[in-house]
C-alpha cells in the first residue's frame, strides 16, 4: 500500500494547475541511477529515464560509478556482507524527434570493501543499530543463505565481472502540453553477465516505464512508474516473483540560467522473492544529489544513497558519480 500511495501523491503534484511552461533546456534532471538492491543487481533493475527525447541525430554518452556497502543479516536466514562498485556505460541516440534508442553495459567489481568501520561509527552517532555488524570481521566478503540448508558463495565471487546489457527504445512526448515532459521506454535485458553459475539464471527480461516531469517556479517534479516481467523464476533455490513493480519519485531545485541543480529522489521496488524473509518486502532507496553543467555538452552529477524502512534487503550506504556528454 505504501508503494502505491507514493506514486499517487506524486501524480497529484505534477498535475497541479499552477505549473509553469517547461522546456527541456530548463532542468538538468535527476541522478542517472537504478536500484542498487542486491537482487536487482544480479537480476535486472529498470532505469527510470528522463522524460525528454534526444533530437534526431544527437547522441548522449553516460559514464558513471556507484559504490555501495551491503550488510544484510537475518539470524538463521542469511548474512550478506561486501561492497560493489558498478560502472555503467550508456549510449543513447535520437532516431527522430520522437524516438530514441539506447544501450547500456555495466561493469562491476565486488569485494569485502573498506566502509564498514565508518558506517558503524556513523550509525553510532545517530543511535541507529548496526545489527551486530561489529561482531564480524570488517572488510570481509560473505554471501550465505539458509534455504532448507546453508549455501555459501566463496571468494570466487570477488573481483571484476560484466553485467547484463540493456537495450532501450523510448518514445515521446506522450502528452501534448508545454507544461509537462513525458515519454515511455521499453527496456530489454540481454544476458551478457560473466557471473558464475552460483547466481546463474540468464533469462531475457522485459520492462516498461512511463516518465513524466512538471515545473512550478524553481522546482521540477518527476514521477516514473514501471513494470518488469522476468523470464527466470528462482535464484539459488529461492522462488522469485515473475512480475515486478518499480517507481521513481523526484524533486529538482534549479534556478533559471543556473548551472547547478540540487536533487532528491526515491526509488521504490516491490519485493523480489515469493516468500524469503525481507527479500519478499519492497526496497526503498533515498538519494540526495548535486548536478552541475560544466559546459554546453558536459554535466557532472554526485550523490549519496541510504535505504529506508527495511534495512536487510538493500544497501546500507552508497556514493554515486556520473558524467553525461551530449555529442
Amino acid at each position: 500500500m505504501r508503494y502505491y500511495l507514493l506514486i499517487f501523491s506524486w501524480l497529484l503534484l505534477i498535475q497541479q494547475p499552477l505549473a509553469d511552461n517547461l522546456s527541456t533546456a530548463d532542468n538538468l534532471g535527476l541522478l542517472n541511477i537504478r536500484s542498487q538492491s542486491l537482487l536487482q543487481q544480479v537480476r535486472f533493475g529498470l532505469h527510470h529515464r528522463e522524460p525528454g527525447i534526444l533530437e534526431s541525430g544527437k547522441a548522449q554518452l553516460y559514464l558513471g560509478q556507484t559504490w555501495k556497502n551491503v550488510w544484510m543479516k537475518r539470524e538463521g536466514v542469511y548474512r550478506i556482507d561486501g561492497e560493489i562498485h558498478e560502472f555503467p556505460f550508456r549510449l543513447a541516440y535520437g532516431l527522430s524527434d520522437h524516438w530514441q534508442l539506447s544501450i547500456e553495459l555495466p561493469v562491476r567489481y565486488v569485494d569485502g570493501g573498506i566502509m564498514d568501520r565508518a558506517i558503524e561509527s556513523f550509525h553510532g552517532l545517530l543511535g541507529i543499530s548496526n545489527n551486530n555488524r561489529d561482531r564480524y570481521e570488517r572488510g570481509a566478503f560473505v554471501f550465505e543463505i539458509n534455504n532448507g540448508g546453508w549455501t555459501s558463495a566463496n571468494r570466487g565471487q570477488v573481483g571484476w565481472n560484466l553485467g547484463n546489457a540493456v537495450l532501450g527504445l523510448s518514445a515521446g512526448p506522450l502528452i501534448p502540453s508545454d507544461r509537462v515532459q513525458s515519454s515511455a521506454s521499453v527496456q530489454v535485458k540481454i544476458p551478457t553477465t560473466t557471473r558464475t553459475k552460483f547466481f546463474g539464471h540468464q533469462s531475457i527480461d522485459l520492462g516498461v516505464t512511463l516518465s513524466v516531469a512538471s515545473k512550478y517556479k524553481n522546482l521540477f517534479w518527476y514521477v516514473s512508474p514501471g513494470v518488469v516481467y522476468y523470464g527466470d523464476g528462482e535464484m539459488i533455490g529461492v522462488p522469485l516473483r515473475r512480475w515486478h513493480y518499480s517507481s521513481q519519485l523526484g524533486i529538482e531545485y534549479h534556478r533559471p540560467g543556473s548551472k547547478h541543480s540540487w536533487v532528491s529522489q526515491l526509488i521504490a521496488e516491490s519485493g523480489m522473492a515469493r516468500s524469503f524473509s525481507q527479500f519478499s518486502y519492497g526496497t526503498y532507496e533515498l538519494m540526495f544529489g548535486y548536478k552541475r553543467q560544466l559546459n554546453q555538452s558536459l554535466i557532472l552529477e554526485l550523490g549519496i544513497l541510504e535505504n529506508l524502512f527495511y534495512f536487510d534487503n538493500s544497501p546500507d550506504f552508497g556514493l554515486h558519480f556520473g558524467l553525461t556528454h551530449l555529442m
